[in-house]
């Protein structure tokens, strides 16, 4: 009777449980919106890219319950899964072995934390039956169809902006609407009762209306499209660089950046966005590809080959059409690591899965009670991992969420001019969270710039130099923080050389620094044309123009119609006294700037006193007003003696 009654409760518990599994999937499907809505002010409200990781750390929670109740493992199968599972162990390897700042890859939670978070909610949404699936399908409809209001309003300019997300964009948004609307009329036309139909009818006729709002959003608006995609041909370079240089795992998730800056083609300076930086490819497939290596070519190719056997028999149903959309509207459109969710949502509704049970409580084979506590034990011993997992995420995104609230507490600081707060927000948030570089690069440049105001003043006092020296310190050490998170991002290097450069005045030692890590930079940025004439700048102000002269003409090399590397490389020449190089120099600037604009009245006044011989002209230097920056001699010491940098002020080892 007791065992009888054990037996009651815990299938009572189990009926329970996945009660509340089947409304939670429904719930995170609703809300998929949160993705891709790109309208959203605030980034800070609620950690929304945390959402999907966060539910399914608690599915998986409610899995490992089912699993120690029932003794048995029972699963479903699909005809996805194998790809799926690949594609979430590419981005594991690659995320642990490639990506250098593991934190942003797993713990923000990251690209690689995000795509095998979806991968595992294709898995638990595999677990419900045919009928269950369909109410995932609705709880998607749902989902386009409030995102699609959300969007009518906020165009009428009602007041819907409350809902919306950072994390998206018109393109996520695009692709979300336009995958739904095969999806929305596969509903339609399996409703039989008249008033069903017209509901759903309507409410497919508002995603319609919702897509279409996000086409025009597309549109160039004025003869101007601030849509920047980056060209098929740079990306195609960029991913077979990659594979040269990593081929098995690529750059590493959310690493894109990176192999952009350092694999960018010579040509790309030509384009409109050559001073642009893109984190993604053209497309997803060359992103994945970019990212993951090798390891994400075969698992897309094995995706996209289960995906074709599977259209042959079944591409007839709308939710296969929805799927095929995406995969196709993905060749075309650089996809969101947060809209892959919706990918891994249509694997799942269009896997057919079949039933798989293992018995792992082998100890409760042959007793007459499978309740005791011994026969749980291999049931326990099973769920250990998926806890620690869980445990261990929460830990790391507690402390995530909480270094990123206090970081919006320092930038509010810092827009209310609130030093003290700024200085004590910044601190907390490093403090609960070291491995992001933008907490670091933040507090560098705050502290930067408090040195050099209190360095700008007159008679300073001992107390003033010692407080400006650890100033300079903090800066330096959260510089070089910046840079030792990821060794390989040239804009860590660039900041830290910004700093050295900044404190060439009134600290020792800084101009070989500034010199060395701005060479840094640009082995990992080498096409960034604006590296060099800022290395080209620092030989300048050191007197070095012999030196000066290479970089500017590097720089000019890089990108030949860019004014300001032209006129860069006049002053240089001129302050070395070839004023004839000067000359030509400047006539180039003159033929690349606008006509009456300042940058060419600049220009021409070069020109005027080059023609004189004169050597120097300090109404052209004080006159720079536009995209014309010309190089500066080093300043007269505002510190005497110049402060002596600690051994500790050394750049990172480079890698």
């Amino acid at each position: 009777m007791l065992q009888s009654n054990g037996n009651q409760n815990r299938m009572s518990l189990m009926k329970y449980i996945n009660t509340v599994e089947r409304y939670l999937m429904y719930a995170v499907v609703g809300l998929l919106a949160l993705f891709v809505i790109p309208q959203l002010p605030s980034s800070f409200v609620f950690p929304r890219e945390m959402l999907l990781t966060l539910s399914v750390a608690l599915l998986l929670i409610l899995f490992s319950a089912k699993l120690i109740l029932k003794g048995s493992l029972t699963f479903f199968s699909g005809r996805f899964d194998f790809p799926v599972l690949l594609i979430a162990l590419a981005y594991l390897l690659s995320a642990i072995f490639i990506t250098p700042n593991k934190m942003e890859a797993f713990f923000l939670p990251g690209t690689a934390t995000f795509v095998i978070a979806s991968a595992l909610f294709y898995f638990l949404l595999n677990q419900l039956n045919k009928q269950d699936k369909e109410k995932v399908a609705y709880s998607l409809f749902a989902s386009a169809v409030v995102f699609s209001l959300l969007l009518i309003f906020s165009t009428l300019g009602l007041p819907a902006k409350i809902f919306f997300n950072t994390l998206g964009g018109a393109i996520p948004a695009l692709i979300f609407l336009a995958v739904i609307i095969p999806l929305s009329a596969g509903l339609l036309l399996k409703q039989r009762g008249l008033a069903k139909k017209l509901f759903l009818g309507a409410a497919s006729i508002i995603v319609v209306l919702g897509l279409l709002v996000s086409i025009k959003d597309l549109l160039p608006v004025k003869g101007n499209n601030n849509l920047a995609f980056l060209d098929v041909n740079t990306s195609w370079q960029i991913a077979v660089e990659t594979l040269k240089t990593s081929p098995l795992l690529g750059v590493g998730p959310g690493n894109y950046l990176t192999a952009f800056r350092r694999f960018r083609p010579l040509s790309f300076n030509s384009s409109d966005f050559w001073n642009g930086s893109f984190t993604s490819s053209r497309n997803f497939y060359l992103t994945l590809i970019t990212e993951v290596g090798f390891a994400g070519i075969i698992s897309l190719f094995l995706l996209l080959l289960a995906v074709y056997r599977f259209r042959i028999a079944g591409l007839k149903t709308a939710k296969a059409l929805s799927l095929v959309l995406f995969l196709i509207l993905a060749a075309f459109f650089p996809i969101v690591t947060f809209s892959v969710i919706l990918l891994f949502i249509l694997l799942a509704l269009n896997s057919q899965s079949e039933e798989k049970s293992f018995n792992i409580n082998f100890l409760a084979q042959g007793t007459e009670d499978s309740s005791a506590f011994p026969s749980r034990i291999p049931s326990l011993i099973s769920a250990l991992p998926i806890a620690a997992l869980v445990i261990a995420f929460g830990y790391f995104g507690t402390r995530y969420s909480l270094a990123e609230y206090h970081f919006n507490k320092a930038i509010i600081a810092v827009n209310q001019n609130d030093a003290q707060t700024t200085i004590k927000e910044m601190v907390s948030a490093i403090n609960l969270n070291p491995r992001v570089d933008r907490y670091h690069s933040a507090y560098a440049q705050i502290n930067l710039v408090i040195a050099q105001n209190l360095a700008a003043g007159k008679d300073l006092t001992e107390d003033d130099k010692n407080t400006i020296s650890r100033l300079i310190q903090i800066a330096i050490e959260q510089g070089k923080a910046t840079v030792t998170v990821n060794l390989t991002r040239s804009d860590g290097w660039s900041l830290l050389a910004g700093i050295y450069r900044s404190v060439m005045a009134f600290a020792q030692g800084a101009d070989a620094f500034a010199v060395q890590t701005l060479s840094q930079a640009i082995a990992f940025d080498p096409v960034n044309p604006n590296l060099r004439i800022s290395l080209g700048g620092v030989y300048f102000a050191l007197g070095r123009y012999d030196e000066a002269i290479d970089a500017f003409k590097l720089a000019v090399l890089t990108k030949p119609d860019l004014a300001n590397a032209h006129y860069n490389l006049a002053a240089a020449y001129r302050e070395k006294g070839e004023i004839e190089k000067a000359i030509a120099a400047i006539n180039t600037v003159l033929t690349l700037v606008q006509p009456d604009t300042p940058d060419y009245e600049l220009a021409k006044n070069e020109l005027e006193n080059l023609e004189k011989k004169k050597p120097s002209s300090a109404k052209a230097a004080e006159g720079a007003a536009g995209s014309l920056i010309p190089p500066q001699k080093a300043a007269e010491p505002v510190i005497e003696p110049p402060l002596e940098l600690p051994e500790e002020a050394t750049p990172p080892a480079t890698p």
